[in-house]
């Protein structure tokens, strides 16, 4: 049985191996150079809040998923914020454009 090679790869903290880590093939099919790595990292962690690194240039997201919901999407209903905030301003936009 073949075994991948040894590249050296340690998590940042050993605590973190207790996580689940994904990588997303759909939007990184290829490994990233080091700034594209900062530009994913910065995204990331402050969009979604989710840590990343990258073995061999390949990200990796810790528990990977999207944020919940905010309590103003529980409480109203993502159906009735997109029709009733963001319908209206794509149509206005599409006006003007």
């Amino acid at each position: 049985m073949a075994t991948a090679p040894d590249t050296g790869f340690e998590l940042p903290n050993a605590a973190d191996r207790a996580f689940t880590w994904l990588y997303d093939p759909m939007h990184f099919p290829q490994p990233l150079p080091l700034l594209s790595q900062d530009i994913i990292r910065c995204i990331m962690t402050n969009a979604f809040q989710l840590e990343t690194v990258f073995p061999n240039g390949y990200p990796f997201m810790k528990d990977y998923a999207p944020p919940p919901p905010t309590a103003e999407v529980l409480e109203k209903g993502a159906v009735r914020i997109w029709e009733d905030e963001f319908v209206p301003r794509i149509a206005a936009f599409c006006d003007r454009v």
